[in-house]
């Protein structure tokens, strides 16, 4: 007689959570296809801002913003703020390009740069092990001063700030909104006094860096 012996049982795997931040049923996909090459990936689905991705339950290990996103740069503050420890990534397709003037403030808010031109199975690897850096990076975080609240910009500035980008003059601008040249300068005062910004050309600067106009 043949007596069976019970398999020892299997230790579970620690698994982390990644949520897609984004609206391109391409970059989903691919994001879906990682998860689905490692058993130490969980996909959660998508969300339409950082800020959700980072807050619906079951809150996630990782967070992926795609960089074609509305604000993606405002996006990565806020599911930074939400999740101080975990891994937060921008999701770059095979032509975008970053402006070296907002590297520091993508040093501050992720945990860094993913394309998906990356096999999937490799992309799998990087990503479970970034949880890992991300805890000791979160935790050197919360020793850090915070960081001031984000400056919000109403509609009329952003416009005033959009035309200033394009090169247009007060004049011409006010022409465009329909409002007087004092009242755009008065608009740009105000501007440069909130941002920290020593001219008009740096106020812009800082407004892209921000997430509050498209980088150029």
């Amino acid at each position: 007689m043949i007596r069976e012996t019970a398999s020892p049982p299997q230790p579970a795997v620690d698994t982390r959570g990644l949520r897609y931040a984004g609206n391109r049923p391409d970059h989903r996909a691919f994001l879906e296809a990682v998860c689905a090459a490692s058993a130490r990936l969980r996909w959660l689905g998508t969300a339409n801002s950082g800020f959700r991705a980072a807050v619906e339950t079951p809150r996630p290990d990782i967070v992926v913003i795609d960089w074609r996103s509305a604000k993606p740069l405002s996006s990565c503050l806020a599911a930074r703020r939400a999740l101080p420890a975990a891994a937060i990534f921008l999701l770059l397709h095979g032509e975008d390009d970053i402006h070296p003037d907002l590297w520091p403030e993508l040093a501050r808010t992720t945990t860094g740069l993913l394309t998906c031109a990356a096999q999937p199975a490799t992309m799998a690897g990087v990503l479970a092990a970034s949880t890992e850096v991300a805890e000791a990076l979160g935790a050197a975080r919360r020793r850090l001063p915070a960081a001031p609240p984000p400056v919000e910009l109403t509609d009329l500035e952003e416009a005033v700030l959009r035309h200033a980008a394009d090169g247009r003059t007060a004049a011409e601008t006010a022409a465009k909104l329909g409002i007087s040249s004092a009242d755009v300068q008065s608009v740009l005062r105000g501007l440069k006094k909130r941002l920290g910004a020593r001219s008009r050309a740096h106020a812009v600067a800082l407004a892209i860096r921000a997430g509050h106009l498209p980088v150029p």
